[in-house]
C-alpha cells in the first residue's frame, strides 16, 4: 500500500508524532508510521525501509532524540538513497550531527511549536500538501500510464497551474483531489502558508543550483593549486588543499574519492607531524564509514581518534568523539562498553561545564539502564537531565525527561507486581 507520508521520530516523541499522524490523516493524507504500520511477523528493519520506499515525502521530526538516535539515522539515510523529498520538522533547538548535517545540507527547516501543534498543524499541512502537488507532476508522455478512473478537474487544475506559475500547455499537474479538497475547505488558513511555501521552495532551488555551480568553481581551483604545490613539494599547503577537496567530494555525494584525499592527508600529516591534521583526516574518515555501515571499521578509527585527542589535550573534541564510539557501541549491542565511554563523556563536559554535551551524555546512559532493566538508575540519569534542561532553559527537553521519568514510574510499578 502507498502512502504520503513516512513519519520520522524518535520514541522518545512518540506522543507528538502520533498527533502529527493523526491531524494530517485527518487531512486525508495518508501516513506510515511506526509501530502501528509494521505488519506482524515482518522484521522491523525490512517494514521501515519498506515504508520509506512506499511513500512519497520523508517527514522527519527533528529533536535532539533523533539526532542522536541510530534507527532515525538509517532511516533518514535510506530516503535520501531512494531520492525521497524530506520535511525536516524542528522540534526544538539543536546542533545538528555530523551525520544529520550531512544528509539535510540545503534543505528547508520547517520549525515548529512541539508543546502546542494546533499552532503548527496548519503550516505543516501547507507545505505536505504543496510537495505533494509538486511531486505529482506528469509529462504528457506519461499521461498514458495514468490510471483511467482518475477524474480531473478543470478548474481546480487551472488553479494549481497558477499557484505554481506553470502553463497547462507545457505541463499538466497530476494530484490527489481529496488533498485538494483540504487546500478549497481551509483556504483561507492554507493557501497564504502554501503561497510563501512555494516561494521558498524556488529560492532552495535557485540557492542550491548556485551553492553547486560554486562548488564545482572551487574544486577546478583546488585541483589548480594542488598540481602547484605537488610539482613544488609543499607539502603543507598539499594537506590544507586535500581536506578541502575532500570536503566538497563528500557533500556532493562521491565518498571514495573523498576517502582517497583524506587518507592521502593523513599520510603527508604523519610525515609533517602535524597532529591536528592527522585527527581531522581520521575524524572525517570514521564519519565515511559510518555513513556507509561500516562500523566496526568507524569504531577503529574514531578510537585511533580518541588516542590523538588525549595526545593533544583537545578535551571538546574528544567529548565528541567518545559520544561516537558509545553510539557506535550502542549500535553493536556493546552496552556496558557504551555506558564506559559515555562515563567519560559526561565527566569531561562536567569539568568543561559543557552542558549540550552534558545533557546528551546523561540522555543515552538512563536509556541504556532502562534497556537493561536497572530502572531506578535509569531514573536518576532522567531527573539529572531534566535538572541540565532547566538550567538551559530548554522546555522540551525538560517535558520530554519528565514524560520518561513516568513511564520509568510505570515500568517499576510493573516489575513490583510481577513480583
Amino acid at each position: 500500500m502507498n502512502h504520503d507520508i513516512f513519519i520520522s521520530y524518535s520514541s522518545h516523541d512518540q506522543e507528538f508524532a502520533n498527533k502529527i499522524c493523526a491531524a494530517l490523516e485527518d487531512k486525508n493524507i495518508k501516513c506510515w508510521i511506526a509501530p502501528r504500520d509494521i505488519t506482524g511477523g515482518m522484521k522491523y528493519t525490512e517494514a521501515l525501509l519498506r515504508g520509506v520506499h512506499s511513500s512519497k515525502i520523508f517527514l522527519l521530526l527533528l529533536s535532539s532524540y533523533s539526532n542522536a538516535s541510530r534507527h532515525v539515522e538509517r532511516e533518514i539515510e535510506c530516503a535520501d538513497h531512494s531520492n525521497k523529498r524530506i520535511i525536516p520538522l524542528v522540534l526544538e533547538k539543536i546542533s545538528l550531527s555530523q551525520h544529520f548535517e550531512y544528509f539535510l545540507a540545503g534543505t528547508h527547516m520547517l520549525h515548529i511549536d512541539a508543546l502546542s501543534i494546533e499552532k503548527s498543524i496548519d503550516k505543516i499541512i501547507a507545505t505536505i500538501c504543496y510537495h505533494l502537488l509538486c511531486l505529482a507532476e506528469l509529462k504528457k508522455s506519461k499521461q498514458s500510464e495514468i490510471n483511467s478512473d482518475i477524474e480531473y478537474d478543470k478548474a481546480s487544475q487551472e488553479k494549481i497551474d497558477k499557484l505554481l506559475g506553470v502553463k497547462t500547455d507545457h505541463q499538466t499537474q497530476l494530484f490527489n483531489m481529496q488533498n485538494y479538497a483540504v487546500l478549497s475547505k481551509e483556504e483561507h488558513l492554507i493557501l497564504p502558508n502554501l503561497n510563501k511555501s512555494i516561494e521558498l521552495w524556488k529560492k532552495e532551488k535557485e540557492d542550491e543550483v548556485s551553492k553547486l555551480k560554486n562548488m564545482k568553481d572551487e574544486m577546478e581551483l583546488l585541483q589548480k593549486e594542488e598540481r602547484i604545490y605537488r610539482d613544488h613539494e609543499i607539502k603543507d599547503k598539499l594537506q590544507e588543499n586535500l581536506g578541502k577537496q575532500a570536503i566538497i567530494l563528500k557533500i556532493c555525494g562521491d565518498l571514495d574519492q573523498a576517502l582517497d584525499r583524506l587518507r592521502e592527508k593523513e599520510r603527508i600529516c604523519n610525515t609533517l607531524g602535524n597532529k591536528k591534521q592527522i585527527r581531522w583526516s581520521i575524524f572525517n574518515q570514521a564519519l565515511i564509514y559510518k555513513e556507509r555501515g561500516i562500523l566496526r571499521l568507524a569504531l577503529r578509527y574514531f578510537m585511533k581518534e580518541a588516542k590523538i585527542c588525549r595526545e593533544l589535550c583537545n578535551m571538546d573534541a574528544l567529548q565528541n568523539c567518545l559520544g561516537n564510539i558509545a553510539s557506535i557501541l550502542f549500535d553493536l549491542n556493546d552496552l556496558d562498553h557504551s555506558i564506559i565511554h559515555l562515563k567519560e563523556k559526561e565527566s569531561i563536559c562536567r569539568s568543561q561545564k559543557n552542558k549540550v554535551g552534558l545533557r546528551m551524555a546523561l540522555s543515552k546512559q538512563a536509556l541504556i539502564y532502562r534497556i537493561k532493566g536497572d530502572y531506578r538508575i535509569a531514573l536518576d540519569y532522567y531527573e539529572a537531565e531534566e535538572s541540565i534542561c532547566r538550567q538551559l532553559g530548554n522546555t522540551a527537553g525538560v517535558e520530554k525527561a519528565l514524560a520518561n521519568q513516568a513511564l520509568i514510574f510505570k515500568e517499576i510499578r510493573a516489575t513490583e507486581k510481577s513480583k
